[in-house]
């Protein structure tokens, strides 16, 4: 059976254990860095890149590219750190 999109936004969207999960490893590795939020996410917003960090929104694509590539790491293994962090809980 397909999964509706409204499901789906529902497991990885703003408020969701994947969106607190990116957004606590994004965190992590931009205060390792020593980047403030509007450094990292240039020309994104400052408000933009706390909204993300806290969990509340979810990236589009290419916004997730441009902060992995900020953090030094491909998106790819961005998102495969934050799939084994969401599935070991």
């Amino acid at each position: 059976m397909r999964l509706s999109t409204i499901y789906k936004y529902q497991a990885v969207g703003g408020g969701s254990p994947f969106a607190h999960a990116l957004g606590a490893t994004i965190r992590e590795r931009r205060r390792r860095l020593g980047l403030s939020q509007a450094e990292l996410g240039h020309p994104l917003s400052r408000a933009y890149v706390s909204r993300v960090e806290h969990g509340e929104l979810s990236p589009s694509l290419g916004s997730l590219v441009l902060l992995s590539e900020r953090l030094g790491i491909p998106a790819w293994e961005l998102l495969k750190v934050v799939h084994n962090r969401v599935t070991t809980r």
